[in-house]
């Protein structure tokens, strides 16, 4: 359960300092991609490029269907100071035991710097997908759980109810750079299968529920947690950073609310100086930008963090001293 985690690597000069940014696009972001749901349901302004992936999947699972898919999450701008240059926003919807991924992929316009919506599309989730990426028939069976029966779960597990994943984000962090495992095991979907493994609660066969021939793997799990923790080391040791020079980074944006059917989402962000010609410093490196990675899980009330990357946009030879 996982993906590879990776640095990025570009080449850029970097010269004078940084000036003071205040943005909040959360309330334009949200704009764009509730306008472009309400042309997918009228059939009106849609792109061409975008219409022509629609059109097949919307022969499989019809337009109402396809409708739901595309209301989108709410996107909230809760840390101004850092400019953001790339978002990518993906939300995972069960609907009618159908599983979808809808993507927003935005950019600044080079003249006004204002965002646009580059590209949309829609995935459904075949039973294929379900044996590569297993955590997607997990998410579905959780929420799928009678209410009173996942919520008995609650107190054993160490969930909280939150109204999104903000409170989240800075603690997964911290229990990363910490390797923190007891507090990754209450915020995290992969921490919750190995903690309900521990207290003799049998989440693993949820999997079989959607993926008969899928086991829980609690050790993949384990290695899993135990990756990310090295990477986010590996990365705060190049940046000679501390918790609190990424932090920014990591609370950029929240979710202020989740449509019907929602119940993942996950921001890509890249972060750079709006001045082309100038990097960033992050903790005590200069670089073109960083980024970060995050996707939560909101199952009835609770929110879970499903993973968190950080990483660095930086040169080659900059690449060379951090593989070492």
């Amino acid at each position: 359960m996982g993906k590879r985690l990776m640095t990025l690597i570009l080449v850029v000069s970097f010269v004078g300092c940084s000036k003071k940014i205040e943005e909040t696009d959360g309330a334009e972001l949200t704009s764009l991609m509730k306008n472009m749901a309400t042309s997918i349901e009228t059939g009106t302004g849609v792109p061409q490029a975008t219409e022509l992936g629609l059109k097949y999947i919307r022969k499989r699972v019809g337009q109402s269907t396809l409708v739901k898919a595309f209301v989108p999450p709410t996107i909230e701008r809760t840390d101004p100071s850092v400019h953001v240059n790339r978002l990518l926003v993906r939300a995972g919807y069960d609907i009618n035991r159908k599983l979808f991924t809808t993507s927003w992929a935005f950019k600044r316009d080079d003249k006004t710097s204002a965002w646009i919506l580059s590209n949309t599309s829609v995935k459904d989730i075949q039973r294929k997908d379900l044996r590569y990426k297993p955590e997607h028939a997990i998410i579905a069976a959780l929420g799928r759980m009678d209410y009173s029966k996942f919520m008995s779960l609650e107190p054993n597990m160490g969930w909280r109810a939150s109204d999104n994943p903000f409170p989240l984000l800075a603690k997964t962090f911290q229990a990363l750079v910490d390797d923190d495992q007891q507090t990754l095991s209450s915020v995290t979907l992969s921490g919750a299968l190995l903690r309900a493994g521990g207290k003799g609660i049998d989440l693993g066969r949820l999997i079989a529920t959607d993926v008969p021939d899928r086991k829980f793997d609690p050790q993949a799990t384990t290695d899993y947690l135990k990756e990310q923790v090295k990477h986010t080391s590996e990365i705060m040791k190049y940046c000679q950073a501390k918790a609190d020079d990424i932090i920014p980074y990591v609370n950029a944006y929240s979710i202020g609310s989740m449509p019907e059917h929602c119940n993942k989402v996950n921001l890509s962000i890249e972060f750079t100086n709006p001045d082309k010609e100038q990097g960033i410093t992050v903790g005590n490196r200069a670089m073109m930008g960083f980024t970060v990675d995050w996707s939560a899980v909101r199952l009835k009330d609770i929110w879970l963090m499903d993973e968190l990357i950080i990483n660095c946009l930086v040169t080659g030879m900059a690449k060379s001293f951090y593989d070492r």
